[in-house]
């Protein structure tokens, strides 16, 4: 009989926020290092490869926590913020605000892809955990630009789905197969999509406002809805070049000077790959290359429509 044990009694079935981003590209730098020599000798070409595509996975992962944390700090510089904190008293609305605030995800890794997941509700009151989607929402502004300025592009989904969790498998459910055809059949180029429960959630009526440890949760839902926006093709998508990821980073000019810097370094590549495909699949016929060209036509539409939000001065930090 197989063994069940990895699912425990206390385990159950819940709705939970879930990401997945998948590097694309990897299969060419994956060639690079298929084949090692008889005597193991690794080539430049390998390490290149190796670099390419294992650092870059690392790096993912890495830089998703770094860019989560730069979420969190963002928020609790908020003015908002700050005069909930101030005003929360002992008792029920401290341990709501306590468990809220306290919402790292966890992560997960299939080859290329990573998958980030934290339960939809917590707390004694069961609460919307809306800080720990607006964190993840966040690291995607931030982290999406900065791999592009790499000549990394990234693609993804994130929705509100069923799930559960398990010992010696993570997590597991519809949420991360509805996550996965988002990235796969929808997403299309780099960008993520929002799934229509998640879109109608984050857009639907906060609760309503009976003391701080609400108010909190308000602001989440606030914050949630300046980071996404609605793509030509009526799909909604995390708004990484908006104006709620600019002040994301608004009270802190060093990482919000590396932003702006690495914006504008993606939107350099974008329209490089975009001219270079546009070339090669004009050089003859390529339906790969025509495909793979109409796609960074769209980016190159999405960074053109944003362009103004980071070259404006003016823009404040959150309020």
């Amino acid at each position: 009989m197989e063994n069940q044990s990895s699912v425990k009694s206390e385990d159950h079935i819940r709705y939970y926020f879930v990401l997945l981003l998948d590097i694309l590209g990897q299969k060419e730098q994956l060639q690079k290092w298929e084949q090692l020599r008889p005597d193991g000798t690794v080539t430049a070409q390998m390490k290149e490869g190796l670099r390419r595509s294992l650092g870059q996975v690392l790096n993912l992962r890495k830089s998703f926590f770094k860019l989560f944390e730069s979420a969190e700090s963002g928020s609790q510089q908020s003015v908002l913020h700050q005069w909930i904190a101030l005003n929360l008293q002992p008792g029920s609305d401290r341990d709501r605000y306590n468990a809220l605030s306290v919402c790292n995800p966890k992560l997960l890794h299939f080859s290329d892809m990573l998958v980030a997941y934290s339960p939809a509700a917590a707390g004694p009151a069961n609460d919307w955990n809306i800080m720990a989607l607006y964190r993840m929402l966040g690291a995607v502004c931030n982290l999406l630009p900065s791999f592009l300025a790499l000549g990394i592009p990234i693609r993804g989904g994130i929705c509100i789905g069923i799930g559960v969790e398990a010992d010696d498998l993570g997590f597991y459910g519809p949420a991360l197969a509805e996550v996965h055809l988002l990235e796969s059949k929808v997403a299309d180029y780099p960008r993520v999509v929002v799934s229509q429960a998640l879109r109608d959630f984050i857009r639907s009526k906060p609760p309503e406002n009976r003391g701080p440890a609400d108010q909190y949760i308000r602001l989440g839902f606030e914050l949630c809805q300046s980071m996404i926006a609605d793509d030509p093709d009526g799909w909604t998508v995390v708004d990484y070049l908006g104006a709620g990821s600019r002040k994301l980073l608004s009270d802190n000019n060093v990482l919000a000077q590396a932003q702006r810097q690495a914006v504008a370094k993606a939107g350099e590549f974008v329209a490089a790959e975009r001219q270079r495909l546009t070339v090669a699949a004009a050089a003859g016929p390529s339906e790969v290359m025509a495909k793979l060209a109409v796609r960074y036509e769209h980016l190159q539409h999405y960074f053109d429509s944003r362009r103004r939000v980071w070259t404006d001065d003016t823009s404040t930090g959150l309020s």
